[in-house]
Order: C-alpha cells, then sequence, then structure tokens
C-alpha cells in the first residue's frame, strides 16, 4: 500500500503501526550514532590541532631557554672584561654566532 499526503481519518491496523513505530525509532537511534560519531571525529580533530600546536609552543621555548642561557654567558663574559674594546669585541662577537 502506498500513501501519498497525509489523511488523518486514515485508519492503520495496529501491527503495522507497530511495525512503523519500531521502524521510526531506529532510524532515530541511528541518526543519534552518526550524530555521535561526528562530535567524537570533530574531538579528536580539535585535539590533534591542540597536540600539534602544544609541540610547536614546547620547541620554541627550548630554542628561547637555549637563547638565554647564551645571553647568560655572555653577560658573564662582558662583566669579566675591564677594557671597552675588548667589551664591544665581544658584543660583536656574540651578536655573530646567533
Amino acid at each position: 500500500m502506498i500513501l501519498i499526503g497525509v489523511n488523518s481519518r486514515l485508519s492503520l491496523d495496529k501491527p503495522y503501526m507497530d511495525f512503523l513505530t519500531l521502524v521510526a525509532a531506529e532510524l532515530a537511534g541511528s541518526v543519534a550514532t552518526i550524530q555521535g560519531v561526528r562530535k567524537e571525529m570533530e574531538d579528536v580533530a580539535a585535539l590533534r590541532k591542540t597536540e600539534v600546536a602544544l609541540r610547536a609552543s614546547e620547541a620554541q621555548l627550548a630554542e628561547e631557554a637555549v637563547a638565554l642561557t647564551r645571553l647568560q654567558d655572555c653577560s658573564a663574559r662582558l662583566w669579566q672584561i675591564r677594557d671597552l674594546h675588548e667589551r664591544l669585541a665581544e658584543m660583536l662577537r656574540a651578536s655573530i654566532q646567533r
């Protein structure tokens, strides 16, 4: 039986209505499952993006730590040098070593 449109006076037998209700419930459950999977995929993608950003941030922090160590070493050497020309030469060497 093919039904076209909506007829409020249409009367379907109980087993057929039960079947339609079951099919509708299964479809609704499938849609909810698909939406749940989609949400989980979005969460995983966001997590991966966050992990990449964290790795980049850690690499930048490591580079800055090395630069700070070099700066501290240079500063200590400059305090030990008494002659202005030697200090300037040391500063030039330190800037070239970057």
